[in-house]
């Protein structure tokens, strides 16, 4: 199965949007996997959902993120 067919059957199944920008989110979790270490990734990535969850803005949540990465 493909990426584009299974983040709409998960998104449904689970009740939420699929997201719309996923080349950032992906980008995002491989910038953090290099700058940290690789399980940093998509753990920072659903403590991210969360918190959009919650009513987080994700591009203001993304930009903090990028500005806490080491050089």
């Amino acid at each position: 199965m493909e990426t584009a067919e299974w983040l709409p059957a998960v998104a449904e199944m689970i009740g939420v949007a699929a997201p719309a920008d996923q080349a950032t989110l992906l980008d995002l979790t491989r910038e953090i996997a290099h700058a940290v270490e690789r399980p940093a990734g998509p753990l920072t990535l659903f403590m991210l959902g969360c918190a959009v969850g919650g009513g987080a803005d994700i591009g203001d949540l993304i930009a903090q993120v990028r500005a806490r990465l080491p050089a």
